[in-house]
């Protein structure tokens, strides 16, 4: 009789194979212990600097439906770990963790994952999991433009924004892009922003009157919204779901990420802030590492009519990232649920 649980064990070793083709993966070893004989699910062995380091992965086909895995588990594959001297021990399961068993991983060092194939029929349960969603409009008639000029400046009152185009498309429309590229980088939901694009040398651009040469622009805009949560199925190409840092590791080369049916406009319930969220401690994703916060932004329609100008523009005021910003700016203004 086939071990139950095997084919969700065979296809942990496939995925984790793919993600690292230089490693060795087995499924369904034995290993020596202190007590005798233990048997590992899924064994990995990678060389590090010149040292094979071993990691095991526990793997659970438990259905999401029932209980997630309780701080229980986590317990016995530490027992494991250590008597088997591993270097890293992961739990692998699609059915989730309780808050007590996150917890205790983190503090022991043990990695909470997901499997995820899309298609695979080895997969029984889906990844379901909560994701948060920053809600955010633009505040009607908040923006403020300002364009410097080298020399003599249109007489006031005879431009309008939209008057100012470089090679036929109007300036503002490249304006309006880079908004969405600020949002999407400083994970900010409320607070009044401020923006500069200086140009390496003065930008021509034309006007109704004829022409002039721009040598900065500063746009202010104020935006307000919430964090939501919703909880949603999430699958990939292939790849693993990390249950406490809540990002998906993808294997190497092309690869499609899925979040299934995220409510825009509309649902969820909104919170202060995602848990255990810190401005102080904010990272980018690592290369290959998806992460899970999604923009929904409205009062903002993108152009298409878009003039080509980054390149004109100095290359720090191109960085989106502001460390700078204020604390409140991160955090729900609305009474959260």
């Amino acid at each position: 009789m086939a071990k139950l649980g095997k084919e969700f064990e065979l296809v942990v070793a496939d995925v984790v194979a793919e993600m690292d083709l230089n490693s060795t993966v087995r499924q369904g070893e034995w290993m020596e212990g202190p007590d005798g004989e233990r048997e590992l699910d899924v064994i990995v062995e990678v060389g590090v600097d010149g040292v094979v380091r071993r990691i095991q992965i526990e793997c659970r086909d438990y259905s999401p439906h029932g209980r997630p895995i309780g701080i229980g588990h986590i317990d016995a594959l530490d027992s494991k770990h250590r008597d088997l001297k591993m270097d890293v021990s992961l739990l692998c399961s699609n059915a989730g963790f309780s808050t007590d068993a996150i917890r205790k991983a983190k503090r022991l060092g043990i990695g909470l994952v997901g499997v995820l194939r899309e298609s695979d029929p080895r997969i029984r349960y889906q990844v379901v999991d909560e994701i948060y969603v920053r809600r955010i409009d633009i505040v009607p008639n908040s923006a403020n433009i300002n364009f410097d000029y080298v020399g003599c400046a249109p007489p006031q009152g005879n431009t309008e924004v939209q008057d100012i185009t470089y090679e036929g498309a109007p300036v503002f429309n490249w304006l309006l892009n880079r908004i969405p590229i600020f949002l999407g980088s400083n994970p900010i939901i409320n607070g009044i922003h401020s923006l500069r694009f200086r140009f390496k040398e003065p930008l021509k651009v034309a006007l109704r009157s004829g022409t002039a040469n721009l040598k900065a622009i500063r746009l202010q805009f104020e935006i307000s919204g919430n964090w939501i949560a919703q909880r949603v199925e999430i699958d990939a190409t292939s790849g693993l779901y990390d249950w406490i840092r809540r990002t998906i590791r993808l294997g190497p080369g092309p690869a499609t990420v899925k979040y299934k049916d995220v409510k825009f406009g509309v649902g969820g319930v909104p919170i202060k802030c995602p848990p255990d969220f810190d401005v102080s401690k904010l990272r980018k994703p690592a290369e290959g590492e998806v992460s899970m916060w999604i923009l929904d932004l409205g009062g903002l329609d993108i152009p298409k009519d878009v003039p080509q100008l980054d390149k004109f523009v100095m290359d720090e005021d191109l960085e989106p990232v502001q460390h700078d910003l204020a604390p409140e700016c991160y955090v729900s203004k609305a009474k959260a649920g």
